[in-house]
């Protein structure tokens, strides 16, 4: 049996569907996270990962960006640190947030991985046991080619102001609208869902 692009679909929205519900009925009164959300962010265009029960698994083939995923969530988003011994993921400073915001340094506007300037945002929600609170921290960056020493804003400078991120991020989320601007490439790393216990 061959399944269309639509049946993919289909199976990707029943899935997410599962999560939740997984998501309500665990009763834990804790904070657990709930979605991992990548706009911009190196190839992904828009990406939102989704925990079962607090839990995501990656899975990809080498360099398809789980690690990246990772730095993202935890570098940026929990410890606010955008070093780039901590960003790169192979742990050298060869790839900063600027890297994955707007490409490498010598990349030319056909290379496959380019832009002159480029606002990107991590998020990260959380959600309390089975209750409806949800809580979501994020940051928002922004850079050009053209800045001295690969300067990096983030925060309210980033996107101009806070509101701005806030509805992106909710519009981006809510309705499944594209980002204006984003490229067409995308990583290819998935997130599995583990729900054992």
């Amino acid at each position: 049996m061959t399944l269309g692009v639509r049946d993919l679909a289909t199976g990707e929205e029943l899935l997410v569907e599962r999560l939740e519900e997984l998501n309500r009925r665990s009763g834990a009164a804790r904070w657990r996270p709930r979605r991992l959300i990548l706009i911009n962010w190196w190839l992904f265009d828009e990406q939102v990962f989704h925990f079962a029960q607090g839990r995501l698994v990656l899975h990809g083939r080498n360099a398809s960006g789980k690690s990246t995923v990772l730095a993202a969530a935890i570098t940026l988003v929990l410890d606010g640190n955008k070093s780039p011994e901590r960003m790169d993921t192979f742990g050298g400073r060869g790839r900063s947030v600027r890297y994955y915001l707007v490409g490498d340094p010598d990349a030319t506007p056909e290379s496959a991985f380019y832009h002159e300037s480029r606002t990107g945002y991590v998020a990260l929600e959380f959600q309390h046991g089975a209750s409806a609170r949800t809580l979501t921290v994020g940051v928002g960056l922004y850079t050009h080619r053209s800045r001295p020493g690969g300067e990096v804003d983030s925060g309210a400078s980033a996107s101009k102001t806070a509101g701005a991120w806030a509805s992106t991020l909710r519009s981006t989320t809510s309705s499944g609208s594209r980002y204006p601007g984003a490229p067409s490439r995308s990583a290819s790393v998935r997130a599995v869902a583990w729900c054992g216990a």
